[in-house]
């Protein structure tokens, strides 16, 4: 099955969705939920959605109306935790526009406080949207149950993300921690045991051996399309990674293989504003020379296998075994 088929059924949802919740309101209530819409519906893979899609169709080969309306609220839970990760980390672009609370005309602070509100409201949409979907009770709290760890391990995660720049003696096992937590739960293997659950899928925690590595080696390609990618593709600044201090592979493995000199060069620029593009050259070069980059491929590919080795136990039949491989290449080859 090609899960991407169901991204145009997810959107025209959403849109319906915004439209019928949008009606009749006013005043604040009415611009938050209309600049919500467009940053919701501006741009994004759907990858969240699809994910629970996929998850659901495992034990199930109907994909009707309420897979696709309990799968969207992945969305409105993606649009909360963007919202304040954005503010977090202080960015101004967000696919390609601009960030929520750069879509008010108040002063910063009262933009700031807004944003910070609707996110919440964002939330709270997305377990309203969730709960009405037609699923047998059972099923539903069993979902509801791996969106609220999805929130957990994402809230910790971006925790340790905050606080792993103040550490002197960063390493490796910090970033798979946070990869773990923050990515791998929230993109990919949180959703497939969500809509696993909704299907009465057997042992819905055997999921974990698929979805834990693949979302490790998706993040992985996400700081490497960081630092390397193209930002028409990426819808940011290819600068901003290094800009915010962004803890990586790339950057922990370069520390402790670089040269002395290339260290200092490193350290000079990461976590400086405004970095040029002969500076983001210097550390993309001193990246690749000190071996850091082909270091953080193998690792990613490591885990990509990890993943395919786990599929005979979750794939009931060939069919699926094939969509979950296929699938799993996609989120590691790609360049969005």
């Amino acid at each position: 099955m090609d899960i991407f088929k169901f991204k145009e059924r997810v959107d025209d949802f959403l849109n319906s969705y915004f439209n019928d919740i949008i009606k009749g309101k006013q005043g604040i209530e009415l611009e938050l939920l209309i600049n919500l819409k467009d940053f919701t519906m501006r741009g994004g893979k759907r990858l969240r959605p699809l994910f629970m899609i996929l998850g659901y169709w495992l034990n199930s080969d109907e994909i009707n109306h309420e897979v696709i309306k309990a799968s969207s609220s992945l969305e409105l839970i993606q649009s909360y935790l963007l919202i304040h990760d954005d503010i977090i980390d202080e960015s101004d672009l967000r696919r390609g526009g601009p960030t929520y609370h750069k879509m008010f005309n108040y002063s910063s602070k009262i933009s700031h406080d807004l944003a910070i509100v609707a996110g919440d409201v964002a939330n709270s949409l997305a377990y309203e949207l969730l709960l009405s979907s037609k699923f047998p009770e059972k099923n539903l709290n069993k979902s509801v149950y791996y969106l609220t760890e999805i929130l957990k391990f994402t809230g910790i995660g971006q925790a340790i993300d905050v606080i792993l720049p103040l550490k002197s003696n960063k390493n490796a096992s910090d970033v798979d921690l946070v990869h773990e937590y923050k990515t791998a739960h929230y993109t990919i293997n949180g959703p497939l045991k969500m809509g696993a659950a909704l299907s009465d899928f057997t042992d819905v925690d055997r999921i974990d051996e698929y979805g834990i590595p693949l979302g490790k080696a998706f993040q992985i390609q996400d700081d490497i399309l960081g630092l390397f990618g193209d930002e028409k593709v990426l819808g940011k600044p290819v600068t901003s990674d290094l800009e915010e201090g962004k803890i990586t592979h790339l950057i922990v493995f370069a520390l402790e293989m670089a040269s002395e000199e290339d260290r200092r060069t490193l350290m000079r620029i990461h976590g400086k504003k405004g970095i040029t593009k002969e500076e983001l050259d210097l550390v993309r070069d001193v990246i690749k020379r000190s071996g850091a980059y082909d270091r953080t491929i193998k690792l990613m590919n490591s885990y990509l296998e990890k993943s395919l080795e786990a599929i005979p136990k979750i794939a009931k039949d060939q069919e699926r075994a094939k969509a979950l491989e296929e699938i799993a290449h996609y989120m590691v080859k790609r360049n969005f």
